[in-house]
């Protein structure tokens, strides 16, 4: 990151009333590799105003067993989006969107993902897949495509990571 640029964060930029829940970005940890399976970055973030917001914690649990889920991102505002795209998300502005889904019954070719139906566009990338009513990242959302569905590295995946597991063993100690 260039130290000439202050990157902020805001977790309540959503069409809801509104608030501030600014985070500046200290610093990026870990960027994934060009040869890397994942493509996943971490930011070590400070909070600037707002409220307090608790790290996500990903799931240690090794199977995938959701059937209902949500996915939560920023899509972005895309030059060219289907109508059917349009009708679901009306026109994207940056702003945080939620979406509900269920994962698909079908195995993938990488046990280490899975396939969802939660709607997405660009700029849900990196997504959490978190289970209703569970607060722990399950999945990590990243690609989609309406006739095959949408696909997430699973958080065991994630955990597996050589890189990743010393940022959350790092985060383990700090608790």
């Amino acid at each position: 990151m260039k130290s000439s640029y202050v990157t902020t964060l805001d977790f309540a930029f959503d069409n809801g009333v509104a608030r501030e829940a600014k985070y500046r970005v200290k610093g990026v940890p870990f960027v994934s590799g060009e040869r890397d399976p994942l493509d996943v970055a971490v930011l070590e973030v400070q909070r600037l105003s707002g409220p307090k917001i608790d790290p996500l914690t990903v799931s240690s649990k090794t199977a995938f067993d959701l059937e209902r889920l949500f996915v939560v991102g920023h899509p972005g505002r895309p030059a060219m989006l289907p109508e059917k795209v349009r009708a679901v998300f009306g026109e994207p502005d940056e702003k945080k969107r939620v979406s509900f889904g269920q994962m698909f019954d079908v195995q993938t070719m990488d046990p280490d993902e899975v396939l969802h139906d939660a709607s997405t566009i660009g700029g849900f990338s990196g997504a959490p897949v978190l289970g209703l009513l569970q607060s722990e990242v399950r999945a990590l959302h990243y690609w989609g495509d309406q006739e095959e569905g949408n696909r997430a590295i699973t958080a065991s995946a994630l955990r597996r990571n050589e890189a990743l597991k010393l940022i959350f063993d790092e985060a383990a100690r700090c608790r």
